[in-house]
């Protein structure tokens, strides 16, 4: 009997040792890569409000001395750093590691794209010289726009939504081919 099973089964069940080592490895840096891209992303949001023009000592009146080009340099690289996180995330969506479904984590995103509205608001008021009080007008769209792309990359979906599953493999594969 136990020879007949051994017929049955294959010599080899599994992947072996040096793809999955390669998995593992593509996806800590994918983890790292996320998670880098989206602090990055946030300070360089939160150094526009100090490009701004206004008082300030130190290295805050030294940002402002290169105001409202320094503020959209850095606008424009939290907006690549996110990009990057929004890669991230998806590229990580076929891991099987689940994202987060909890009201922080909807309050994260929502937080993110409220300061970033906010910061790009400043910044076109700075610009066009308008009240600073209509910055506020591009922060909620802005907030709820990154609810949207939080719930379209799946990160902020209900856990019984279906979603695709792509592995490492098969992106790399159609990028490369």
């Amino acid at each position: 009997m136990e020879q007949a099973t051994e017929r049955l089964l294959p010599d080899h069940l599994g992947p072996e040792r040096e793809v999955a080592m390669e998995a593992f490895a593509r996806t800590q840096r994918a983890l790292r890569a996320r998670g880098r891209s989206l602090g990055l992303a946030l300070v360089c949001v939160a150094l526009v409000f100090a490009c701004l023009p206004d008082h300030g000592r130190g290295l805050v009146s030294g940002l402002r001395q290169g105001g409202i080009p320094l503020a959209g340099a850095f606008l424009a690289v939290g907006g690549w750093f996110f990009w990057r996180f929004v890669q991230a995330s998806r590229q990580l969506g076929g891991t099987g590691l689940a994202p987060q479904r909890s009201n922080a984590a909807r309050g994260a995103w929502a937080f993110g794209g409220w300061l970033a509205g906010l910061a790009l608001g400043e910044l076109l008021c700075a610009a066009f010289g308008w009240p600073a009080s209509r910055s506020i007008l591009v922060a909620g769209p802005m907030s709820g726009l990154m609810l949207w792309v939080g719930e379209k990359l799946g990160e902020l979906a209900e856990p019984a939504a279906v979603r695709t599953i792509h592995t490492l493999f098969e992106r790399d594969d159609q990028d490369n081919g």
